[in-house]
């Protein structure tokens, strides 16, 4: 496996470097040069067991089913005659070529082509709906606005405090057995689940198999219950994602 080191140099970082390095050797990182020095680096023990359960490949990181609530997510409306060539513009996918109940992964880019934010785009049938980090969420909304012009038929609202974005990975085939609409690859369903509505989009945002789900941010947690009771597995917390991701 691979061994953290100390980087040193123009600045100070955590790095992943190959083990096959003496204990003291330089490398490039782009344009700057930095010197490594294993021997100075002692890791915690949370390093040591985080770094045990990945290399274990345990079934609490790669096999079970699990549920996670972003309750802070970023999501943006965009509607008008003019939405999809606008956000086509502002991005780098086909933005225009989406029909109704898609659903497409693109990035928002800077004038020097620089991607700014990684986007879930939603096209449905009077809108497009975009879901994204919620700490982007006011300064894409600026971005946004920015490039509105007065000839634009095109409207934008933040709703990003109004729903919450519920991961789910596991067999997607259980909740069929409860009823519930499932999506094929690349779309998305508006549906109810537990007499509450909900919009399921095909992906859990890892690469295990599953799903995931907007509801409004009242609903949230009646639906995280009604999923780990449905035998999606726990809910796990914002440490236990970030290592699955």
């Amino acid at each position: 496996g691979h061994q953290l080191v100390e980087a040193t140099g123009v600045f100070k970082s955590m790095a992943f470097v190959s083990p096959l390095l003496s204990n003291s050797r330089s490398f490039r990182c782009g344009d700057d040069k930095f010197r490594c020095d294993r021997r100075r680096f002692k890791p915690s023990n949370r390093v040591r067991s985080t770094a045990r359960r990945i290399s274990m490949g345990s079934d609490r990181t790669t096999r079970q089913s699990g549920v996670f609530e972003d309750s802070n997510p970023g999501f943006i409306e965009i509607s008008g005659a003019d939405r999809a060539r606008f956000l086509h513009n502002l991005s780098t996918n086909n933005i225009e070529a989406l029909k109704p109940g898609q659903a497409q992964l693109t990035t928002v880019t800077n004038q020097n082509g620089r991607t700014v934010e990684l986007l879930t785009v939603l096209a449905g049938e009077e809108s497009l709906s975009v879901l994204f980090s919620g700490e982007s969420a006011e300064s894409l909304y600026s971005l946004f606005d920015m490039f509105i012009f007065p000839r634009d038929k095109v409207a934008i609202d933040n709703r990003s405090d109004k729903l919450s974005v519920i991961s789910v990975f596991g067999d997607l085939s259980m909740l069929s057995d409860k009823d519930v609409l499932t999506p094929e690859p690349g779309c998305f369903v508006q549906t109810e689940m537990d007499d509450m509505s909900v919009t399921i989009i095909h992906g859990s945002g890892l690469t295990l198999e599953g799903f995931t789900i907007l509801a409004e941010k009242d609903n949230a947690r009646k639906i995280v219950s009604f999923l780990t009771k449905s035998g999606f597995g726990n809910e796990i917390n914002e440490d236990e994602w970030d290592l699955r991701r």
